[in-house]
């Protein structure tokens, strides 16, 4: 057996792949606030780093992906042009406008996967209801 392949290696990957992507929805919240606030007068909008950590994420994730073959669908997801870095060159009003687009796809992207998630997610609690019908009721209230 294959020590790379094991059935541990494939959870913490999946759950790594989960933590990444909830960070990355955080991240866009985040940046999609400072972009409704962007004032025309800053020379170096404040969200700058912002879109350098969220493209780094999002190349981390990628490298995450093809590192397991086994994640061929994940490696779809993630289209090329989506991490292709802005050009520190445009004035801040282009710069608004390419920011805007490329998180706009990017919350789109997030949007869908958090959608995968919370689909994941009831699925679960539908096989905890079969098992644990109690149970699951509790947690229903709890949250």
């Amino acid at each position: 057996m294959n020590a790379s392949s094991s059935p541990s290696d494939h959870q913490q990957l999946l759950e790594a792949l989960e933590n990444n992507t909830l960070d990355i929805i955080d991240n866009l919240n985040q940046l999609s606030i400072m972009i409704e606030k962007y004032d025309s007068k800053e020379t170096k909008p404040h969200w700058f780093e912002m879109i350098e950590k969220l493209d780094q994420q999002y190349t981390d994730l990628l490298s995450l992906c093809h590192s397991n073959a086994t994640m061929p669908l994940m490696q779809e997801q993630y289209p090329y042009e989506l991490l292709q870095v802005i050009d520190k060159n445009e004035s801040p009003d282009q710069y608004l406008q390419t920011v805007k687009k490329k998180s706009q796809q990017r919350i789109e992207y997030a949007n869908g996967k958090k959608s995968a998630v919370d689909q994941l997610r009831n699925v679960l609690r539908e096989e905890l209801e079969k098992h644990f019908p109690e149970t699951t009721e509790d947690i229903v209230k709890k949250e």
